[in-house]
């Protein structure tokens, strides 16, 4: 029986989220037989390096919504072809009071796989911020990993 040779490239699109501590993305694998019957021990495991982020441009929209509530939209490049996104908000009755989550003015709103996000606002809440990053395996806010940040306030 002739040996048959798999190659296999994995599109950096499927990889998991970045690894918080190394800005990379940590792997390990293993080869499967057809069949199914045989596996080999796992791989050591490999660094990917990430790549370098910086601020992207973008915008935040806000609309009201068919029940009247005020619906903010934010949206950003997609510059580094990222698979999925944190989206930190911090909610404020004006610029310098924040609210306070877990004693952290930041807390995480959402992950989505697209370059824009969505959220309603509460009535009495009339500033906010917002920062994106890449998704990571500790969900938390890294500065050299932000993308896009927005703060609106109404006075």
């Amino acid at each position: 029986m002739a040996e048959v040779i798999k190659k296999v490239n994995v599109p950096s699109s499927i990889l998991t989220e970045l690894d918080w501590d190394t800005g990379g993305h940590i792997i390990r694998y293993r080869i499967i037989a057809d069949n199914k019957n045989i596996r080999s021990h796992w791989s050591p495991v490999y660094f990917i390096p990430g790549p370098e982020f910086s601020i992207v441009t973008g915008d935040v929209i806000e609309s009201i919504g068919a029940d009247g509530s005020t619906v903010v939209t934010a949206a950003w490049s997609d510059v580094f072809d990222i698979p999925a996104y944190d989206v930190y908000v911090s909610y404020f009755t004006d610029l310098e009071n924040p609210i306070q989550y877990d004693g952290n003015d930041f807390f995480l709103h959402g992950t989505p796989q697209v370059h824009s996000y969505s959220f309603t606002l509460d009535p009495e809440i009339n500033s906010y911020r917002i920062i994106v990053q890449p998704a990571t395996n500790k969900k938390l806010i890294k500065e050299d990993f932000i993308v896009f940040t927005a703060s609106v306030s109404h006075s």
